[in-house]
């Protein structure tokens, strides 16, 4: 997927390595953990497609998940090159159709906006 090419390429070049790379380096696995979730959160993916990108199993992507709370809670260091990470990635464009989907959220008043939020909430899996 291109989309995700090019979060693994922002990685790369903010934290300075190969986050594909088979090694338990810390800059390495703060950038696989980043990678976690902003593929988790911004892009709703699975564990287990996550864990196909990063060449891991959906336990580890799981693991790097919890460990990314941590750090964000407690690591300032790694919280800003998070949130300089995420400002990168968080809104890269997916496809035409949720482009537009997207374009027509933003014309929306609140009111509207808040009623298709509660729909989109009260929606089951």
């Amino acid at each position: 997927m291109k989309i995700l090419n090019n979060v693994i390429k922002t990685a790369a070049d903010i934290y300075g390595v190969n986050p594909l790379d088979n090694c338990r380096k810390r800059p390495v696995v703060y950038a696989r953990n980043a990678i976690c979730a902003v593929s988790r959160e911004c892009y709703g993916m699975n564990l287990k497609s996550i864990g196909k990108i990063i060449n891991r199993d959906h336990s580890n992507v799981i693991y790097s998940l919890k460990q990314h709370e941590i750090l964000m809670q407690y690591d300032k260091e790694y919280k800003a090159q998070y949130d300089t990470f995420y400002s990168l990635t968080h809104n890269l464009p997916l496809d035409k159709v949720k482009a537009k989907l997207l374009k027509k959220l933003r014309q929306l008043n609140k009111d509207q906006l808040a009623e298709v939020l509660n729909y989109v909430n009260n929606l089951k899996e």
